[in-house]
């Protein structure tokens, strides 16, 4: 890739960085003639990071990466919290068909009960009524 392949338009004055790497990497190789596909550096054209400078890197890496992590917490608190909500609705819905239950069956015990008793009223009575009919027919007899 040459200088004159890229096009540079009016309002841009200068080639970016990654032009002028690709630039040097082209001629670098038409020059030395070599196939490899390996990047060159500038050799002692190139800049070399200041000490300051990667620790700037390092820094602003491990406060990326922190921020990340923080972001993640947070959203899984977020999702704890939610599910903790879920299973505290879920258990208070689950007490409140417990409690459903335990009163429809303590309404079906009182309703058998009155059955039980009318039941055995309803008897007791034919069965006095079956003795008085017997002891009325042993007195006419």
């Amino acid at each position: 890739m040459k200088i004159g392949e890229i096009g540079l338009e009016p309002d841009r004055p200068a080639l970016t960085t990654v032009e002028e790497n690709m630039i040097f990497q082209s001629c670098y190789k038409e020059t030395t003639q070599i196939k490899s596909s390996k990047l060159h550096g500038h050799g002692y054209l190139a800049t070399y990071r200041t000490r300051r400078e990667l620790m700037k890197e390092n820094l602003e890496v491990h406060a990326r990466a922190e921020a990340a992590a923080k972001e993640k917490r947070i959203a899984y608190e977020v999702e704890v919290e939610k599910l903790k909500d879920q299973l505290a609705h879920e258990a208070a819905e689950r007490e409140r068909e417990k409690e459903e239950n335990r009163r429809q069956m303590q309404e079906d015990l009182e309703n058998a009960k009155i059955a039980l008793k009318e039941e055995m009223k309803q008897e007791f009575l034919n069965m006095l009524a079956q003795h008085k009919e017997g002891a009325m027919i042993m007195v006419l007899e």
